[in-house]
């Protein structure tokens, strides 16, 4: 009997982890251009301001809080793609 038992529960435990894959698969498949476009946000718009801020000219209009609020906003907007708001 807990023999019985133990092989319905590790078949059951079979079901739920392959279920589970199964569901982020679709996920991930459901929102990879959202996925893709969000990371493009999040380094590449904040890097443009680091190589402005890098630039000795725009360095002493003191360019940081434009980097730090480009982190913000592209983070933001990564979030809002990720969780279909936007």
């Amino acid at each position: 009997m807990p023999q019985e038992h133990e092989a319905k529960d590790s078949q059951l435990l079979n079901k739920i982890e392959k279920f589970q894959q199964a569901k982020f698969m679709v996920w991930f498949e459901n929102n990879f251009i959202k996925i893709v476009f969000g990371v493009l946000i999040f380094y590449v718009f904040p890097l443009i301001f680091l190589s402005a801020f890098l630039n000795k000219q725009f360095q002493e209009q003191s360019a940081s809080p434009l980097f730090f609020y480009s982190i913000i906003i592209s983070s933001i907007l990564f979030l809002l793609t990720l969780f279909r708001i936007l």
